[in-house]
């Protein structure tokens, strides 16, 4: 399992990039990069791992979500 940097490094994204291509903002992604918070909205986790191409269990922020 990766971290969410991890993986959107591997694929040369940018957060910016990111934020803008999933609709999320780049602050919460800064966030849930230095893990400042934890995602709490799962349409958000999706988008971000569409994006990326991965599972939602295949990130280490989004794991612990996944579970419940």
């Amino acid at each position: 399992m990766k971290t969410l940097r991890q993986h959107r490094r591997e694929r040369f994204i940018s957060q910016q990039t990111l934020a803008t291509e999933s609709g999320v903002r780049i602050e919460t992604l800064w966030s849930w990069e230095r893990g400042k918070h934890r995602p709490v909205r799962l349409a958000l986790v999706k988008a971000v791992c569409d994006v990326l191409h991965v599972a939602p269990h295949d990130v280490t922020e989004f794991h612990t979500m996944m579970e419940s």
